[in-house]
């Protein structure tokens, strides 16, 4: 009686995972109840970026670390020189990253909505997208400069070597901040029919480099933005 109990659980539980693909759609329904009950995960990432940049540079900076998610297999372990222990400080942005990142879920799921279908409303959003974040790369570049650098916040010259020390941890993901906006501006552009030039050989040495993980991160939207790059330009040959 037990073990068939059992089994229909198990069974219904593979059922709903397999319907959707992932199980991304119901760890965002669960992750709404989180906060609820006392977990503190998305007030935590936003206390962290607010401690590392100024008020200027924070939505940028959110805007990136929203596609990003932690490496696997424990890779963040490489990090740190001393070792990982209880008393080292979690500041740096993978401890800002989600461990599964739903804008990049929705992104993706928009990606094939409109290459399967030819969703008006999924091209919609995927456009709005790919404009912001072609964009974002030229509003974090400060983040990512010296400590002679200047910060313009909120109309006053805020010396960022201030913010030398979280600057040297920026700097870890700044080639995920490169990868996004390239890559979108080459998605925009062949979503509007126009892809950009260089050769197959430059884009996928470019989609390569994407993949590649930095400061334990992943950038997650590199395979929807391959997607639609690759199906729009092979619309066009």
């Amino acid at each position: 009686m037990y073990k068939e109990a059992l089994e229909i659980k198990t069974n219904a539980f593979f059922q709903v995972t397999t319907i959707d693909g992932d199980m991304c759609r119901r760890l965002m329904e669960f992750d709404k109840n989180l906060e609820v009950r006392g977990l503190q995960h998305r007030a935590n990432s936003e206390a962290l970026l607010r401690e590392m940049v100024p008020a200027t540079y924070l939505e940028p900076l959110r805007k990136l670390v929203d596609v990003l998610n932690e490496d696997r297999f424990f890779n963040r372990m490489t990090l740190y020189d001393p070792q990982l222990y209880t008393t080292t400080p979690l500041n740096r942005i993978v401890d800002a990253a989600p461990p599964e990142s739903y804008v990049s879920y929705r992104f993706n799921r928009d990606v094939d909505l409109f290459l399967e279908a030819a969703d008006p409303d999924a091209k919609k959003r995927i456009k709005a997208q790919l404009e912001g974040w072609s964009a974002n790369h030229d509003r974090l570049m400060p983040l990512f400069g010296t400590v002679d650098d200047f910060i313009e916040d909120d109309n006053i010259t805020v010396s960022i070597s201030a913010y030398s020390e979280k600057m040297e941890l920026l700097r870890e993901i700044e080639p995920h901040s490169i990868n996004l906006s390239t890559l979108s501006k080459h998605a925009l552009q062949a979503l509007n029919g126009n892809p950009k030039g260089g050769g197959q050989q430059q884009l996928d040495t470019l989609l390569i480099r994407a993949r590649k993980a930095h400061g334990a991160t992943l950038l997650s939207i590199a395979d929807g933005l391959s997607k639609l790059i690759k199906d729009k330009q092979g619309n066009l040959e």
